[in-house]
């Protein structure tokens, strides 16, 4: 039986009308990835994370695929925003969330709880 993880990536790929070996062409790996991925014989790594949020976005909650696989979410889920704006907060480039962090670190020592 598949675990959460991999049971939210192929559900959200079925949603998708998506075939194993499209998914993995959207992906940009080769579709032995992708069925590893779905059985839970392999782990998804942070990389492969955003190109199959990328791949998959109209279908898959990032936020729910972060709480599935045991990662802290970020900033949305801590500070208890709506489930869009943690949505917006994990499609966010790099530099943006590395700025969004110093903002929310620069808040805390200036608000705290």
């Amino acid at each position: 039986m598949p675990d959460p993880v991999s049971a939210q990536i192929r559900n959200a790929r079925l949603a998708a009308g998506l075939s194993q070996a499209e998914l993995a062409d959207r992906m940009n790996v080769d579709p032995s990835v992708v069925s590893k991925l779905e059985s839970g014989k392999a782990a998804l790594s942070k990389g492969m994370f955003t190109s199959l949020v990328m791949a998959l976005h109209s279908t898959i909650r990032p936020v729910d695929l972060i709480r599935a696989m045991g990662w802290t979410v970020p900033l949305g889920a801590e500070a208890n925003l709506p489930p869009d704006l943690a949505d917006a907060i994990v499609h966010m480039n790099p530099e943006g969330l590395r700025l969004l962090s110093v903002v929310a670190n620069s808040l805390k020592q200036t608000y705290p709880r």
